[in-house]
């Protein structure tokens, strides 16, 4: 299957994270919330990467053997990705509690831009050349994407406004937006490095599959666990829920976190560009879709021009990288032992 075709499958999926965020609002409280998706999540990627996984067996020896080989900076690595996820929820919650919820959200959501080029440089293996029509197609989403969180002309004024008019809160607001955006984008890179290194030295792929992204996924749930966990005491207030907030949680922990997070790390593996990542972009598109259809949203103008942005943007960059063929190439960088 085609990297875009998966990360459009992902895109689908993250489209409908704002439905259940909707859904889940006055059920459980965000640090619980997070705390659930961590837990379903690597317990579904477990099970998922238990069953695609074809010799299990082998694989299992080469999972020992290797974890015995691993030194402390590969430790630290994998802390790293641990407190990268954490540390992206934390922002999250934060930002939009503390500074405006809108310029917040337009902030973080600039991650895709990040990872383009955190990619080549963290993942060892073969890439094309991040080019300046690339960035610019880039901002172009990122703009369009702006619009869609905008919705109405009446809000633009207000995009980094707060309820207290407090400069220092917006500033504050803005830089914990922006550290969230790039932990966000670190944690999906580095991740998806350590799919790539499963792929070649435990199940040795010629190929990169699914099981080598679930068990990536799986890795990188067990190391946010602890920093999870000092969040959630970090936000006791959160500590509240009830069935349908917890049978929220799991779903999207499930589903969303687990499959779609997945679906994102293959289709960065299978892809010769890094640009992939802007096909993300589709998914506020389709979330709106979603809210409009369940009665809890509207489609105005600046929806309408903003989709059109992320469509066309998708378009010219897919059509530019058809041409790269879109699945793994010759390995050209120097190979990394763990």
């Amino acid at each position: 299957m085609q990297a875009i075709t998966i990360m459009l499958g992902a895109a689908f999926l993250w489209s409908l994270y704002p439905l259940m965020i909707a859904y889940s609002d006055g059920r459980i409280g965000g640090a619980l919330m997070v705390f659930i998706i961590h837990i379903s999540c690597g317990i579904s990627a477990a099970l998922f990467a238990f069953i695609k996984v074809r010799d299990r067996a082998n694989s299992w020896k080469n999972i020992v053997a290797v974890t015995k080989t691993l030194q402390f900076e590969h430790w630290m690595y994998l802390m790293l990705i641990g407190l990268a996820s954490t540390l992206y929820n934390f922002c999250f919650i934060y930002a939009m509690e503390v500074g405006s919820k809108i310029g917040s959200a337009i902030i973080i959501e600039g991650w895709p831009i990040i990872a383009i080029f955190l990619a080549p440089l963290l993942v060892t293996k073969s890439w094309k050349k991040v080019t300046v029509f690339d960035v610019v197609a880039a901002f172009v989403a990122l703009g369009g994407v702006a619009l869609i969180m905008i919705e109405d002309s009446k809000n633009i004024s207000n995009i980094f406004a707060t309820d207290a008019g407090l400069p220092t809160n917006i500033i504050i607001g803005s830089a914990a937006a922006l550290m969230g955006s790039l932990s966000l984008a670190a944690s999906v890179v580095l991740s998806s490095e350590v799919s790539n290194r499963l792929s070649k030295y435990v199940l040795k792929e010629k190929k990169h599959s699914l099981a080598c992204a679930f068990i990536g996924e799986t890795i990188r749930r067990i190391v946010a666990l602890p920093s999870s966990a000092i969040l959630l005491f970090a936000f006791a207030e959160d500590m509240y829920t009830d069935s349908a907030g917890i049978a929220l949680s799991v779903i999207i922990g499930v589903v969303i976190f687990c499959i779609g997070s997945a679906a994102v790390t293959l289709a960065l593996l299978r892809s010769s560009s890094s640009t992939i990542n802007m096909l993300y972009y589709a998914s506020p598109i389709l979330a709106v879709v979603w809210l409009y259809l369940a009665g809890l949203g509207t489609v105005t103008p600046l929806i309408v021009a903003g989709g059109c942005m992320v469509v066309m943007a998708n378009i010219l960059t897919i059509h530019k990288n058809k041409k790269y063929h879109l699945e793994p190439e010759i390995r050209t960088t120097p190979e990394k032992s763990l």
